[in-house]
């Protein structure tokens, strides 16, 4: 990955076929969350663009930098919490949600 990400800065052609191709990982997690979304296991206010970001943000990070583990117990690991945060808040009595602006 650290290759494609690098070959894509300087290669115009293969810069638009990367770009397609992480256009269509993208898709896939936008799905996946839209489809969380007509559930109503996610937020409503949800801002899928910014959403698709963390989830692919510590695996961009962690593959070129190479500071830590990657693997599936530790993308696990990243993903559970991010989809904590994108949960709605289970409402209490006489209080209201409490998302953040």
């Amino acid at each position: 990955m650290c290759g494609l990400m690098a070959g894509s800065q300087l290669d115009e052609p293969f810069e638009q076929s990367f770009r397609a191709w992480v256009g269509s990982r993208r898709e896939v997690i936008a799905r996946i969350l839209t489809g969380g979304l007509d559930r109503s296991e996610l937020r409503g206010d949800l801002d899928l663009d910014h959403a698709i970001d963390l989830f692919f943000g510590p695996f961009s990070y962690r593959l070129p930098v190479g500071h830590a583990p990657l693997d599936a117990h530790e993308a696990a690991h990243r993903i559970d919490p991010l989809l904590d945060g994108l949960r709605p808040c289970p409402r209490s009595r006489g209080t209201q949600d409490r998302m953040l602006p």
